[in-house]
This record gives C-alpha cells, structure tokens and sequence, in this order.
C-alpha cells in the first residue's frame, strides 16, 4: 500500500489515492510523503493558497521552503530507504485545483532550480 494520506481508519487510502487507484491500477505511487497537513483558517493554510498567487507573499514562501528543508534533514533518508536504497529521479507536481492559467507555480520554481 503507498497511501499516506488522511483516511479514516476504515479506509486503506484518501479519496485522492482511491480514485488515482480506480483510474490507473498500473500507474500507483512507490512511495507517498506527505510532508503536513493544513487546517482551515491556520497560517500554514493560509500559506498554502498564497505561494501560488501571481506575487506570492516572501514570508509564505520562505516559511514553505524553511519546512520543505527541515522536513528533508529529517525525513530525507528515510524517503530513500522507502525507495529502495536509491535517491529519487522525479518529483510529482501537484496542479492547483483553482484553473489558474499559465504554468503551475511548482513548476516554474522546478524549472528555477534544476
């Protein structure tokens, strides 16, 4: 099972992964690492929605990047490990579910990187 997502305990995976599964059996995730989960009206939330705008807000974006870093030096091995011993060749982009129009934010900023 490669689901970590928030699903009850009665559920084996989130309704993401569950219609990911119904609609491509052969295409399923190795390995999934949610990095937090946000909460309505909460500063993590709010960040979440706003690193995507046209001009982000710095301080959501440096908050952000300061969890993604931390959660690397924490968790990074272990992401390995669960990929069978060998660093990752990909990253998933996950698009807005708002219909922005042009590139996705996470994609100019892989694009940026790279």
């Amino acid at each position: 099972m490669t689901c970590r997502g928030p699903a009850g305990s009665s559920f084996l995976r989130c309704i993401p992964c569950d219609k990911h599964l119904r609609a491509a059996p052969d295409s399923m995730a190795d390995v999934v690492a949610p990095i937090s989960y946000a909460h309505a009206h909460e500063q993590h939330m709010h960040d979440l929605r706003t690193y995507k705008w046209r001009t982000p807000p710095e301080i959501s974006r440096s908050r952000l990047l300061s969890l993604l870093v931390v959660f690397l030096a924490d968790h990074g091995r272990c992401l390995v490990e669960a990929a069978g011993g060998t660093a990752p060749s990909a990253a998933a982009v996950v698009p807005s579910t708002k219909g922005r129009p042009g590139p996705q934010r996470q994609e100019q900023r892989s694009r940026t990187a790279a």
